[in-house]
């Protein structure tokens, strides 16, 4: 095919593709190419790379490649600091730079010279010996630092699984002065077991400079020349220029994370918590409710390090308040005992609740439930609780009657399980802009002759003792289901047997008015889903990409099968109109 301008625009983005779907003498190709695609390809080509793959190429020609294009990279993701090495010399337009690898233990490692690698262009004869020799971890570092420096115009650094960074992160972030010399660093992810208190501070002094925080460290080390009470001071003289949107906190001990939201204020838009105990929830409740007005997404990833009643406070502080003057205290934890300075703070009311919560792998009982939906039910947008149990049925419907804005509903968890009874028995779901859903839907025992209180819509209400089978449950629920027209992305799941019949006996065209379905994932089937109900969905679902079957008959319909159906069909429908 002739090449165009019009045929090189439209190449998409390559990203990780060239460690991965690339051979090496592919890659070696890039720097031959003519001057057209030099131009308009390799840019888009070298703009992100990954070194977890790459770096395990040693040819030559690969090697000339990287270092020939390396300031057309913008995002590098690597684990080696032989990689940063040889890409010391070109690479220095750096925007994000994601390192996850390890230091290397301090005695480890004879030594290193730093001037060849195994990703060196130059080396030298074998059994020679180098002319300067320093200790591999001294150099590692070195490394670290010179590369981060030359690239003034780093946005993200991150920092994570580090095995031995008890020493090297802290000597990274003071010895080089990384916050002073590189003024548009605005995203941090730390990653450590230890983090001293002196490195601390000098990132919550140079907080002013972020809008995404991330410190995922075990443990604060205060033995080291600052004190938590000196780090209040310091946040105390920098909070009036903290921009920080987003905080998240691994399950840190010994840290004041009330101390820290408190500097973050008004800009604060998201909190993550790992760890989350009593004594800390009522100093961070009082934070939030007064002078957090903006928080509306909260993130609770664990559940054995959350307290229940702490995560109750919290959450009702999150909701809506009248403003009003409060004295705050500065907490503090050195040797064991809370320091308080009564100084007066305007409350900022808090106009409206959470917009997005995500709580995965936690244990809710139902008053904690309850009390989350009772001041944040009208407001919550995004609702992931995946993996986490405790949940019954009949809440589970609840969410679903009381949340008019919801679009994103994650409760993808074998024990969160919503029964056909109390769908069909219960209020009709008004979460009419729902996008996202993703449930456990079992099918009650058949037939079902309790008496239920039903309503009309019209504040009418009378016991119905009707006999309800199986199927007619059922085809409530889906019709249930189908009036969520927004619907993009489904994923039901079965229990114990007990999944829905997805077949047009079952009740399958009373979802038709899902028009923007675009992926449906259907787990645990006790049906076949035959080729009558695939041509039913290409045909009613025009926007449809992605059709998988679970349980019965493993079967996958991606978007080229959904192409040949959809093709089929019109075919057919031409013969037809043709031989009329």
């Amino acid at each position: 095919m002739p090449l165009t301008m019009e045929s090189i625009l439209n190449v998409p983005r390559i990203t990780h593709s060239i460690s991965i779907r690339l051979r090496e003498h592919d890659i070696a190709q890039c720097v031959r190419v003519n001057k057209v695609w030099h131009t308009a390809l390799i840019p888009h080509l070298w703009s992100m790379i990954n070194g977890h793959h790459i770096q395990r190429f040693q040819a030559t020609e690969v090697r000339a490649a990287l270092l020939k294009n390396g300031h057309y990279i913008r995002v590098l993701k690597t684990s080696s600091h032989e990689f940063l090495t040889y890409l010391a010399s070109s690479c220095t337009n750096l925007t994000v730079f994601d390192f996850s690898g390890s230091f290397p233990h301090e005695g480890k490692g004879e030594g290193h010279d730093v001037s060849t690698g195994p990703f060196s262009p130059t080396s030298q004869p074998q059994g020679q010996l180098p002319e300067q020799q320093v200790p591999y971890h001294e150099h590692a570092l070195d490394v670290m630092g010179g590369f981060l420096l030359q690239n003034k115009s780093l946005t993200t650094f991150s920092f994570r699984r580090c095995v031995d960074s008890r020493r090297y992160l802290d000597r990274l972030l003071t010895e080089y002065q990384l916050f002073e010399r590189l003024p548009n660093l605005k995203d941090l992810t730390l990653t450590s077991k230890t983090l001293h208190s002196s490195s601390l501070a000098m990132i919550l002094r140079h907080g002013h400079t972020f809008e995404r925080l991330v410190l995922k460290i075990r443990q604060i080390d205060w033995q080291i020349r600052v004190s938590n009470q000196e780090m209040a001071f310091i946040l105390q003289e920098s909070n009036q220029r903290w921009k920080v949107k987003e905080l998240l906190f691994g399950p840190v001990v010994g840290l004041d994370i009330a101390m820290v939201v408190k500097a973050a204020g008004s800009s604060l838009e998201l909190l993550r918590l790992e760890r989350l105990e009593l004594y800390e929830a009522q100093g961070l409740a009082q934070v939030v409710r007064d002078i957090c007005p903006n928080l509306k997404h909260l993130q609770i990833m664990t559940d054995n390090k959350i307290d229940k009643n702490g995560l109750t406070l919290l959450l009702d502080a999150l909701g809506p308040a009248r403003s009003q003057q409060r004295k705050a205290p500065t907490q503090g934890h050195d040797s064991g005992t809370l320091i308080k300075q009564d100084c007066p703070v305007q409350a900022t009311p808090r106009t409206s609740g959470l917009i997005n919560f995500q709580g995965h792998a936690l244990t809710l009982p139902d008053f904690l439930v309850h009390r989350l939906f009772g001041s944040h039910y009208e407001t919550l947008d995004f609702l992931d609780l995946s993996r986490s149990q405790g949940i019954r049925s009949e809440t589970i419907q609840q969410i679903l009657c009381r949340c008019p804005n919801l679009r994103v509903l994650d409760m993808a968890s074998e024990h969160l399980t919503l029964e056909t009874k109390d769908i069909v028995f219960g209020p009709p779901w008004i979460c009419r802009k729902l996008e996202i859903l993703q449930i456990e839907i079992a099918s009650s025992p058949a037939p079902y002759e309790d008496a239920f209180l039903i309503g009309d819509g019209n504040d009418n209400q009378g016991s119905d003792t009707r006999h309800w089978t199986e199927i007619e449950m059922q085809r409530r629920v889906l019709a249930q289901i189908g009036s969520l027209t927004n619907m993009k992305e489904l994923m039901i799941g079965g229990s114990h047997g007990r999944s829905m019949d997805l077949t047009l006996e079952g009740g399958l065209e009373l979802l038709s008015g899902l028009k923007r379905m675009r992926n449906m994932n259907v787990k645990k089937m006790g049906h076949k889903v035959g080729q009558r109900e695939l041509e039913w969905m290409v045909e009613q679902w025009p926007a449809v990409r992605m059709l998988m079957f679970q349980g019965y008959k493993a079967d996958t319909i991606d978007l080229g099968r959904v192409g040949a159906l959809r093709m089929a069909r019109q075919r057919r429908v031409a013969q037809v109109e043709g031989s009329m």
